[in-house]
């Protein structure tokens, strides 16, 4: 978000940038969600679900201000950050044009003889990773 313009491949996808709060198990909820139980049970919720209310509306505020910092875009500050979407939505180049984000999609064949050069280690689970253009058949 701090550039002008975002070169990614068509392939490439981008995540939002909404507030995720470590839970006392270990696990994370989005910040947007555990507001939405808090609103709902009101001052019936649990002291521990209030409390994590409160650091999620203090998470959202600061990512919005970092945000806000990045982009002078409000559509993006409010797509990528409010928990509209699953903090794994995948944004691809035409889902950020429409949020009004600048993105060209059109990159040399050098960048990709270059990421060829990398291999990603395989880490036995599933993850994102870079697909060698071998197996695009874009680049020879």
């Amino acid at each position: 978000m701090a550039c002008d313009k975002i070169i990614m491949d068509s392939h490439a996808v981008l995540g939002p940038v909404d507030p995720q709060i470590q839970g006392e198990n270990g696990g994370s909820k989005a910040a947007a969600s555990i507001l939405a139980v808090a609103e709902e049970k009101g001052t019936d919720a649990e002291d521990a679900t209030l409390i994590m209310a409160d650091i999620s509306r203090k998470a959202i505020a600061q990512m919005e201000e970092l945000v806000c910092q990045l982009t002078d875009n409000r559509q993006v500050v409010e797509e990528l950050v409010s928990g509209r979407f699953t903090h794994d939505y995948p944004i691809t180049p035409s889902k950020a044009q429409e949020l009004g984000i600048q993105v060209e999609t059109d990159l040399p064949k050098e960048v990709y003889q270059l990421m060829d050069m990398y291999p990603q280690r395989q880490r036995g689970k599933p993850t994102v990773e870079y697909v060698s253009s071998r197996f695009k058949g874009e680049v020879e």
